[in-house]
């Protein structure tokens, strides 16, 4: 045999070996890396050179995650069929509409009315219509501080912080084709300062805002920073203007609500979001819609809100309202289960659309209005909780904060907004079914809060911040579905227990109550979250309902309760009122309403017979948005103007007027 032979003979057991686990297993392996065996058997972090070390192990971690496909699969398909049998039961009741009529003519009109009669004595509930030269509409379910006069809280003191001025919208209808788009990659901070920012957001803010992947944001790091440090001169390929728009709104985001901080660092932040809205308008949102582009924007909605300013919330309210349509225009709010798309990228559409459904329907909610998404419309499936984990120490599934808020959105939220929100007349016994599915939604035991009201000063920040989030956002709904109920039981009789609508007056009363206490106790473990006004305003409704058992029934037994947790929430606002614009336009609302109630209470305590004073039309506006036409500062209701007392009309801080959005 010559040389050559021999070589060519050689040659094939020169070729990779088999990788160890499937050495080990007797198994065949094609040599790849990872090779496709130990790829099938869910091992492939080891290939090729490691080996399960323990079997028992890795096995129940496979069964695990395929039971977890599967039951995912599974609630994908009953999700789906709960909606075929809601349209299908929406079109039975349509079909026997004409014979119910028929029946109903049959009977007498005192039979035929005994079934909506609690219905029927409750007020008509428009909300309240603003007109002249900002003019605006405030829904029953707005929350009160959105109902404030402006000029009036203009009497407040002003807050000492250092605060975000207004914000510039201008991007989504302006173009700089003309601009050097490089000129922004010289903005960048240093390559540590951008790291050390973007930890920060993902640490500490990322899961309240969502809609934002690390993954995605690392990957645009390293496309603009080199490994010795430097920054890109040139646009880099592969990077889209809107990946960069996303990047400064963190940036811009951090500088502000960093709870590691001392306090706001406003001009950062002003500078970020103007480099993050200029690369916006090199790659038109409205034109070319993307999926970074679209969280980018819900992003700025965020800073709106984190800017503490009155005006910027209707902003806000508008821009989610169009980043809504940008999603359908994506189809986002459809299920992408028989388009052929990649596993990343289903995740992606997935994770935006059920954080934009959720920041879109809250907001809604907030002003009274109805959303961008509807249930009938909105059949996208809900995203894998990638943060999921089992707790080896109590054997417990935990779900991450962000799987729970979506699941609350589909299960809760849409479903309160199209049944107990519409302009359709809701049913109590809708009330209290949507009440049923509200209070059994689970909730993974770490974002549980164990005893409400009381310090935990070992409880990490950031979990801290989660759990009083599904406390305030679960119990902020309730109180908005029993609302109405609470304020006709309250306006009724000295005992609001003993109404027929006594289970919305437990209901409002004891969501509260978990409002305000849970604020208290956050405030007292994370004193940055004055810096998050959405924690503020649900506790202000919260004090209203409140205090307004204390100044309409003070001899029920509610009302001792109700004035203590009334007292305690007022001590925290009194101190953080010049940290907060939000507060301090509040405040002096409270202490009107305190006044009020200890004079209501006073004479309960005593058990003498002294005049109380009342809630005037004003006053319960803010529990259950009577209907009313705001014009320059006056104010039309349905009552009569002859009825109201001439004591109560110096009452301005209640009068709704609006404010710009």
């Amino acid at each position: 045999m010559s040389s050559d032979d021999a070589d060519s003979w050689q040659r094939p057991t020169a070729s990779k070996p088999a990788c160890a686990e499937c050495r080990r297993q007797k198994l065949r392996c094609d040599r790849k890396i990872p090779c496709s065996t130990c790829t099938r058997r869910h091992c492939e972090e080891v290939c090729p050179d490691g080996v399960v070390t323990d079997p028992k192990a890795h096995s129940r971690s496979r069964v695990l995650i395929t039971e977890s496909r599967y039951l995912l699969d599974k609630i994908d398909a009953m999700q789906k069929r709960l909606s075929e049998l809601e349209v299908a039961i929406a079109s039975l009741r349509a079909r026997d509409e004409s014979t119910n009529v028929a029946w109903e003519g049959a009977r007498g009109p005192e039979t035929r009315h005994s079934n909506d009669e609690a219905e029927d004595d409750l007020p008509s509930m428009f909300g309240t219509l603003t007109l002249g030269e900002q003019p605006q509409w405030l829904g029953r379910t707005a929350l009160s501080d959105y109902l404030l006069d402006r000029r009036s809280s203009s009497n407040a003191a002003k807050p000492q912080g250092n605060f975000l001025p207004e914000l510039d919208c201008a991007f989504l209808f302006t173009s700089h084709p003309a601009q050097d788009p490089e000129g922004l990659l010289a903005s960048l901070p240093l390559r540590h300062v951008a790291y050390n920012l973007v930890k920060i957001f993902f640490h500490h803010i990322g899961w309240l805002l969502g809609a934002v992947s690390q993954d995605e944001v690392n990957k645009t790091l390293l496309l603009l920073y080199s490994d010795t440090g430097t920054r890109a001169t040139s646009f880099p390929e592969g990077l889209a203007m809107h990946d960069l728009a996303v990047l400064f709104m963190i940036f811009a985001i951090t500088y502000i609500a960093d709870p590691g901080n001392n306090g706001r660092n406003v001009d950062e932040t002003r500078r970020n979001y103007g480099l993050a809205c200029l690369a916006l308008s090199f790659d038109p949102l409205l034109e070319r819609p993307t999926l970074q582009g679209i969280a980018a924007v819900h992003l700025i909605c965020w800073l709106m809100y984190l800017s503490d300013d009155q005006n910027a919330m209707g902003i806000a309210y508008n821009l989610h309202g169009l980043s809504a349509q940008l999603c359908k225009s994506l189809g986002l709010h459809r299920d992408d289960s028989a388009w052929a798309l990649d596993e990343d990228t289903k995740q992606s559409r997935r994770f935006l659309v059920w954080d934009m459904a959720l920041a879109v329907v809250a907001i809604g909610i907030n002003f009274g209005r109805p959303p961008a998404f509807t249930m009938s419309q909105f059949d996208a499936r809900l995203p894998v909780d990638t943060e999921a984990f089992l707790d080896p120490a109590t054997s417990e599934w935990q779900q991450s904060i962000q799987a729970w808020s979506h699941g609350f959105t589909s299960s809760c939220l849409l479903r309160v907004a199209d049944q107990a929100f519409s302009p359709r007349a809701v049913s109590y016994a809708t009330v209290l079914r949507l009440d049923q599915v509200i209070r059994e939604h689970p909730v993974s035991p770490m974002l549980r809060t164990p005893n409400v009201g009381k310090f935990e000063p070992d409880i990490p920040v950031t979990l801290a911040m989660q759990r009083a989030s599904v406390m305030i956002i679960t119990n902020k709904l309730l109180l908005n579905l029993h609302r109405a109920f609470f304020a006709k039981a309250v306006s009724e009789g000295p005992d609001p227990t003993q109404s027929k609508y006594q289970q919305s007056v437990m209901a409002a009363f004891r969501a509260a109550f978990y409002i305000t206490a849970t604020l208290r106790t956050l405030y007292e473990r994370v004193p940055a979250v004055v810096r998050f006004p959405h924690f503020w305003s649900p506790a202000f409704s919260a004090c209203v309902v409140l205090v307004s058992v204390v100044i309409k029934c003070p001899t029920c037994s509610l009302a001792s309760s109700a004035m203590g947790e009334f007292e305690r929430t007022l001590a925290v606002f009194q101190r953080v009122k010049t940290e907060s614009r939000t507060v301090a336009r509040f405040m002096p609302t409270l202490v009107t309403l305190r006044d009020k109630a200890t004079k209501s209470w006073a004479p309960a305590v005593q058990d003498d017979n002294l005049s109380r004073p009342e809630l005037d039309e004003d006053e319960m506006a803010f529990i259950y948005g009577a209907t009313r036409v705001v014009r320059a500062g006056t104010v039309t209701s349905g009552t009569d103007p002859a009825n109201l007392r001439p004591e109560d009309s110096d009452y301005s801080a209640l009068t709704p007027v609006s404010f710009q959005g």
